[in-house]
């Protein structure tokens, strides 16, 4: 799936999300994850 989110960086490669996801319920407002880039040049979760 993908989909856009309301995140900032927080360091490379974290995120930090400054709104809610409507598909992941686990990823709310603070929440930091780390990213990767696909071969298609698109980040994944």
């Amino acid at each position: 799936m993908t989909g856009k989110m309301l995140v900032e960086k927080f360091a490379d490669p974290t995120f930090r999300m400054i709104g809610n996801d409507i598909f992941d319920c686990r990823l709310t407002l603070g929440t930091e994850f780390e990213t990767r880039i696909n071969k298609d040049g698109q980040y994944e979760l």
